[in-house]
């Protein structure tokens, strides 16, 4: 049945005209993304930085009384004496960072100095090496994180051999800078654990896990996984509530086994990348949409694109980050020998989703991790195989900026103290 979306116009040009400063950020993102999605006559307009705000003597009639800012995700309200922007803005609803992006323990490539208990932070506004801070301890690879506005929390993750695999939530402030683990909530039940009739009921928990950061459920969302017991993956779906730190196991459930992948989110859902294919002789790129409100999946296979050796999208990829309208995959590689560089876009606002390749990190390398602030995505570390003997790597320790307003190839920001691969930093920022 055809919709006639005049009325709802109508009620958009009514309630943007009544919007002053104090509006709440609820509102105004609801109208600039109601807006947004009937094609237009909201007087909504979107600009990308502050500075292409034009100026009120401009003869500029079209211009409306609500702008939004891509690169701050923030909302300006126009009136007599210029642009105010709102109390609240957009951002409180995402978790992409204002400062720094954090990066966790992972491996060297050296099998006998396999793991590392570091942690290190780099700013994202300029381009200086990160520096080492007290924060996490485990020492593990294959671990995941996600973070509130004020804490980053990781969870899971193997030591080194023999692999005991962590079931435990550790906190950080990012006021201290300090963790410590969340007492009483630990990963008991559901496939994030190996089964108690398991030749050794000790060994507990799961590594190669992927989060995201539901701002406004105040969650933290794991997603899939493994462990020596279950070497094809998990489906299982838990929630951390991060204002009580309360742990809700096996949430809901993805389609198909799955680990070693990535997450990233538009602030109702979840885009999850399903890393392992069924058949590993095809390799290819597939999300899966989780909805955080009902905690089932809004679509499964959404994306599934069979590619060759060399292209620029795979099925191995750890490096996730999003831009208010779309997410990227990146730090990935194809099926042995062949890696790439290459960034893959995937809007939120298309359905079903259409993937693009729009960029390059700096060189070919899998098993980085990634951050992201409100104007820049961040590809981190990563490693490939150095030739002989089988099981050494060469490791990474750079860090690349990717734009999101202009994407292309990723500029050099620095690098990390420790060059390693399999840690933990996507969706760990602020």
């Amino acid at each position: 049945m055809a919709i006639d979306v005049k009325p709802i116009l109508e009620e958009l040009e009514s309630r943007t005209g009544l919007v002053d400063s104090t509006s709440s950020t609820q509102e105004l993102y609801d109208l600039y993304k109601t807006g947004q999605s009937l094609g237009g006559g909201s007087n909504i307009t979107v600009y990308e930085t502050e500075d292409d705000l034009p100026f009120l003597l401009d003869a500029t009639p079209d211009v409306g009384n609500l702008a939004f800012v891509k690169s701050t995700f923030s909302t300006y309200v126009k009136d007599n004496q210029g642009w105010k922007r709102s109390q609240s803005s957009v951002t409180d609803r995402w978790m992409n960072g204002s400062n720094y992006g954090y990066t966790h323990s992972g491996s060297s490539g050296i099998p006998s100095n396999a793991d590392n208990a570091d942690t290190e932070k780099y700013s994202f506004s300029s381009q200086t090496n990160s520096v080492g801070i007290t924060g996490f301890s485990p020492q593990a690879q294959g671990i995941t994180g996600f973070s509130s506005k004020e804490s980053a929390y990781i969870t899971g993750g193997a030591p080194p051999a023999p692999f005991t695999y962590n079931r435990d939530i550790d906190k950080m402030p990012f006021s201290s800078e300090t963790a410590s683990t969340v007492a009483g909530q630990v990963f008991t039940v559901g496939a994030h654990v190996t089964p108690q009739s398991s030749p050794n009921p000790g060994t507990q928990g799961f590594y190669q896990a992927c989060s995201t950061n539901d701002i406004v459920g105040s969650r933290g969302y794991v997603f899939a996984g493994d462990n020596a017991y279950a070497p094809s993956g998990f489906t299982t779906v838990s929630s951390l509530l991060t204002s009580t730190d309360v742990l809700s196991q096996s949430v809901g459930n993805l389609n198909g086994l799955a680990y070693r992948g990535g997450a990233c989110n538009d602030t109702n859902n979840a885009y999850v990348h399903r890393d392992t294919p069924t058949n590993p002789s095809v390799a290819y790129l597939e999300l899966q949409v989780y909805s955080f409100a009902n905690n089932t999946l809004v679509s499964n296979n959404i994306v599934q694109s069979p590619i060759t050796p060399g292209a620029n999208n795979s099925p191995y990829s750890e490096g996730l980050v999003n831009s208010l309208e779309n997410g990227y995959v990146s730090l990935h590689f194809t099926p042995q020998p062949a890696y790439s560089t290459g960034i893959t876009k995937f809007p939120f606002a298309t359905s079903p989703v259409s993937i693009t390749n729009v960029g390059d990190i700096s060189n070919v390398r899998e098993y980085g991790t990634a951050n992201s602030s409100f104007s820049d995505g961040f590809f981190v570390g990563g490693r490939i195989p150095s030739g002989a003997p089988p099981g050494v790597f060469t490791v990474f320790s750079s860090v690349d900026r990717f734009p999101f307003a202009s994407e292309g190839t990723c500029a050099d920001h620095g690098d990390m103290v420790t060059a390693k691969n399999r840690h933990v930093g996507t969706n760990l920022q602020y």
